[in-house]
């Protein structure tokens, strides 16, 4: 049997290339919405960008700011969420050494001590604000903060998604495998 042959449903339609392409396109969406909000993202005029990775996390943990910061060299960021070795204007700070492209990056430990709530993170380069900020959301065990939207608002949308991707699947698998017929020996 040809692969042509193969791929064709009972009514003799082509099937395979969109099926797949639709599969594959539901099922990344969908996984690409139970992930949203997991970074903080912020980006300037000016192609500066600073996001911070997770942008919730439980208090004592680690979260990585990255960004870019064309033209400098070092950048200090900025948040009260910080430890307080380091200190700018009187606000906890971190420093961070820039690649040659701009590229920064910096992990940082929140302090177990520190207060849940929504902290700002904001940046300072060449010598002057970098103009983006970034929200970081501190939790205390394993609790979720209230945002004020459910859950719901982003699992079930995607869910749903990855469900129909799977449907789409199983819909292309049963149209395009070859019947057989067995014949009882005489």
């Amino acid at each position: 049997m040809s692969r042509t042959q193969r791929v064709k449903n009972a009514d003799g339609r082509r099937l395979g290339v969109v099926a797949r392409a639709l599969c594959a396109a539901v099922g990344a969406f969908g996984f690409l919405v139970i992930l949203a909000g997991s970074v903080s993202a912020a980006t300037g005029p000016a192609g500066q960008s600073l996001s911070v990775s997770p942008s919730t996390v439980q208090r004592g943990h680690s979260v990585t700011v990255t960004g870019v910061a064309p033209s400098c060299r070092t950048v200090t960021l900025l948040s009260d969420a910080f430890p307080s070795t380091n200190e700018f204007a009187g606000v906890p700070s971190v420093n961070a050494v820039s690649t040659a492209g701009g590229h920064f990056h910096a992990t940082v430990t929140i302090p177990a001590s520190r207060a849940p709530g929504v902290y700002t993170i904001s940046a300072r380069a060449c010598g002057g604000n970098l103009g983006v900020a970034v929200t970081l959301t501190l939790t205390t065990g394993m609790s979720v903060p209230a945002t004020g939207a459910s859950i719901g608002t982003q699992l079930v949308p995607g869910v749903l998604l990855v469900v129909a991707g799977m449907s789409v699947l199983a819909l292309w698998v049963s149209q395009s495998a070859p019947s057989v017929s067995r014949r009882r020996p005489s």
